[in-house]
């Protein structure tokens, strides 16, 4: 749904420290198929109400630099596109 590059998902979470969880789930998937994968990638939560991708009409973002990360992330914004009633912005690494 949110077609974050997946080098770019991988720098954040280096960047962080952390180690990166990638749930992958099919082009056009239902919300069922969807909950059910993120409950599995993740062992713990803070409250059983936060969803940690932002949805029920949050904006998203993708965060490229704070104080979390040893430096910040290359990304360039590319084409923003309409698609199925959402807009969407294509973030690169540049290079």
């Amino acid at each position: 749904m949110h077609g974050v590059r997946h080098e770019l998902l991988v720098a954040q979470a280096d960047a962080a420290g952390i180690p990166l969880v990638a749930v992958r789930i099919p082009p056009a998937c239902t919300n069922d198929v969807y909950e059910d994968r993120l409950a599995q990638a993740w062992t713990t939560a803070a409250t059983p109400s936060v969803d940690p991708c932002g949805e029920n009409g949050e904006f998203h973002t993708f965060v490229h630099a704070g104080p979390i990360f040893t430096e910040p992330i290359a990304c360039r914004t590319g084409e923003i596109v309409e698609r199925g009633g959402f807009v969407f912005c294509d973030l690169t690494s540049p290079g």
